[in-house]
């Protein structure tokens, strides 16, 4: 059933009220509620909303910005401090002109079109959520943590193709291991612990990157035991990723890279400093773990996807 614009405030927070309820029995965390409830306005009016801080709430009127303004105080009336929380889905390090950077992932709320541009000025920052057919542009170089403008704007075409098109790859990844960590299914939420560990022991002080390594494994290995354990098999205690991955395989996985295995692959000692890798190594480890984690967890939304359709019939 289709909403209709509210008339009046009371007809508005009725409206609000249903929707947020509705959104509680979909577990959607309080912090992202404004967005889906402003997404579920515009799906059923058939309208574009664009979500922010400064959209200003009309008495008594109830579409365009005016409308955006009336979600976005009700919720902040409603959850205050809840709502403030780092929206990012998490960071990645990428090494650009023989230093390792972090990338902060934007949380990307509606549809944008993303770029480098090596001005990053360029595109100003986007503080609402557009849901239309007119994506706003966000400058990914942006999103490198203290990346400097003098630095961005010596950056040749080559170099800028890279960071996007990891950027892309690194986003879609985290977003399907959020959607994954919604299903609370096992070990989801403790591999992207390992993942965010191994970002972090690359950019401590000094620098771990034997850690890192170690959590670029524990991650993969955590994914691929929750697959295993959704498809009913007996999980094996080994930290081997090979053969966790050959057994993996032998139940429907598709073949993963034997090279990016092995950049993954250490031994325990490293958490003892048995073992000594450089930041190329730790870097590498890390990326090559993104590049399995994708065949794995898109793997897994099929198996939850199949589920489900299971369950309905």
């Amino acid at each position: 059933m289709d909403i209709k614009i509210p008339k009046n405030h009371n007809d508005f927070l009725k409206l609000i009220d249903k929707i947020d309820t509705e959104l509680k029995k979909r577990n959607v965390p309080i912090y992202g509620r404004p967005i889906e409830a402003a997404r579920e306005f515009a799906k059923k009016l058939k309208i574009e909303i664009k979500l922010g801080p400064n959209c200003q709430a009309i008495p008594n009127r109830y579409d365009g910005d005016s409308l955006a303004g009336h979600i976005y105080e009700w919720y902040q009336k409603r959850y205050g401090e809840r709502l403030k929380i780092n929206f990012s889905p998490g960071s990645a390090a990428i090494i650009i002109r023989g230093d390792v950077w972090k990338i902060n992932t934007p949380r990307v709320f509606g549809v944008v079109r993303l770029t480098s541009d090596r001005v990053l000025d360029k595109y100003p920052a986007i503080k609402k959520a557009t849901f239309g057919p007119n994506p706003p542009i966000y400058n990914i170089l942006r999103s490198i943590e203290g990346f400097p403008s003098d630095l961005a704007l010596t950056l040749n075409n080559s170099e800028l193709a890279h960071i996007l098109s990891f950027a892309k790859y690194l986003l879609d990844t985290l977003h399907i291991i959020e959607y994954l960590r919604g299903k609370k299914l096992p070990l989801i939420s403790e591999a992207k612990a390992d993942y965010d560990s191994a970002v972090s022991y690359i950019f401590m002080l000094p620098p771990q990157y034997g850690l890192s390594k170690w959590g670029s494994l524990q991650f993969i290995e955590k994914l691929l035991k929750c697959f295993l354990s959704i498809k009913g098999v007996g999980l094996l205690k080994t930290h081997e990723l090979k053969k966790l991955s050959v057994l993996a395989q032998e139940n429907g996985l598709p073949i993963l890279s034997k090279s990016s295995i092995e950049k993954v692959q250490c031994s325990a000692g490293v958490r003892y400093g048995e073992n000594v890798f450089t930041l190329e190594e730790a870097v590498d480890a890390h990326h090559a773990s993104l590049i399995i984690c994708n065949v794995i967890v898109v793997e897994i939304m099929k198996l939850v996807s199949e589920k489900a359709k299971n369950i309905t019939k």
